[in-house]
């Protein structure tokens, strides 16, 4: 603990990219599938590091950056994040869930920030949500902490890292799934570790995934928390009144409940969370909304599983005039042997919503599928009409919403 503080005392921040390190910034040197930090050392160096955190196997010397050489860099950065999360007075928050976590997390800080000094949030895998905390200011009233993962065990250990005072499952599907060969059984009871930590009071879940703890629904009155389609809010069947939200889709509503159930636990009233809902903004690449010459793109385009690419066709628009409903589907990734189900339903959805249906990746059976961006932009430039309204959704690593890019559209 005394070297970690040392080091804290002497650095501005701390970085895993040599692109992001600016004078004073410490560096480590993270080992990767597709690059291996010690190999920019030196551009780090260059940018004004102080520091670098570096493997004892590494035996070369930076002029002008101090390496700091121990047994695991990756490991290093998560027993200092722990540290330094140890030493605060900060009050720890945690999501997770298979879909809806950034979102629920946004809200959830937009509902807080009127009555706390400072709330942060963080990234959500194995190396974001550690060094998110090491760059926290050290004077937030609370930390929320999304919790990813794509292999059994990464919640447990992010919870070692984090233990939460309250936490919170959106939901559970199919993400991610190749590494999970038991199916959804299995993906519930990884992220029920989040619920792991003595530290964790308070636990709350979707009421379809998990009755047994603090509930929240769309669907059940008899959830602890429920929305009506109203968007009257009910506590234990009790009214206390109707909230004005700025969206309609179901998948906003009840990301904004998950986190309406957070922030109560916290403290905030009602009428404190009610007094700013209209004000909720959404994350970009989520269900977003563009307007290109009487054209609506949906950009729902930051990553994509089952149920949200049922989901998003399911909360599709409805087009004015003589529009259509055009989906733009990406291949779902790592979905292991659930691959082909997953995509046959989608495309069954979708053949049922939309009037067009144009897929990428050749995971879709039947349909008209493209192998890259550029073919099927140029294929769908041509049939788009007035008032048409575009759904574009896929997995992240198809980075889907350059079409918007590529499209010969005024903004």
């Amino acid at each position: 603990m005394n070297l970690f503080n040392n080091i804290k005392s002497q650095v501005t921040d701390f970085e895993i990219d040599s692109r992001m390190v600016r004078p004073g910034s410490l560096f480590f040197a993270l080992p990767g599938i597709k690059s291996d930090g010690h190999s920019f050392l030196q551009e780090a160096q260059r940018r004004g590091a102080k520091m670098a955190v570096v493997s004892q196997a590494f035996r070369e010397q930076i002029p002008g950056l101090p390496l700091i050489h121990v047994a695991d860099v990756f490991k290093t950065l998560q027993v200092w994040a722990r540290l330094y999360l140890l030493s605060l007075k900060t009050k720890v928050l945690a999501v997770t869930g298979s879909v809806g976590k950034t979102t629920v997390v946004d809200f959830a800080c937009q509902m807080l920030a009127p009555y706390y000094y400072s709330v942060a949030k963080t990234r959500n895998s194995q190396i974001g949500m550690p060094l998110s905390i090491l760059n926290l200011k050290g004077n937030e009233d609370f930390v929320i902490c999304e919790m990813g993962m794509d292999r059994p065990g990464q919640i447990l250990n992010l919870v070692k890292i984090a233990p939460p005072e309250i936490a919170l499952i959106t939901k559970a599907a199919l993400v991610h799934s190749a590494f999970f060969p038991k199916g959804l059984s299995q993906i519930i009871q990884a992220k029920k570790e989040i619920f792991s930590a003595p530290q964790t009071k308070i636990k709350i879940a979707n009421y379809e995934l998990l009755k047994d703890f603090v509930s929240f629904s769309l669907i059940s009155p008899k959830a602890f928390y429920f929305l009506s389609p109203e968007n009257k809010i009910y506590e234990k069947g009790i009214l206390q009144g109707t909230v004005f939200l700025p969206f309609e889709e179901d998948s906003f509503r009840e990301n904004f409940l998950a986190a309406y159930a957070l922030v109560r636990n916290v403290g905030l009233t009602f009428l404190q969370i009610a007094e700013h809902t209209k004000k909720l903004v959404t994350p970009k690449m989520r269900f977003e909304k563009i307007w290109r010459q009487d054209i609506l793109f949906i950009n729902d385009t930051y990553n994509a599983a089952e149920i949200s690419m049922l989901a998003a066709l399911d909360n599709m628009p409805i087009p004015k005039k003589k529009g259509r409903k055009i989906a733009i589907l990406g291949e779902m990734r790592e979905l292991g042997s659930f691959a082909k189900a997953a995509h046959l339903n989608v495309l069954r959805k979708a053949e049922q919503k939309a009037d067009v249906v144009l897929c990428l990746g050749k995971m879709y059976p039947k349909a008209e599928v493209y192998g890259d961006l550029k073919s099927l932009t140029a294929d769908l430039q041509k049939i788009l009409r007035p008032h048409d309204v575009v759904l574009i959704k896929g997995s992240r690593f198809w980075q889907m919403e350059r079409i918007l890019d590529l499209l010969n559209l005024k903004t």
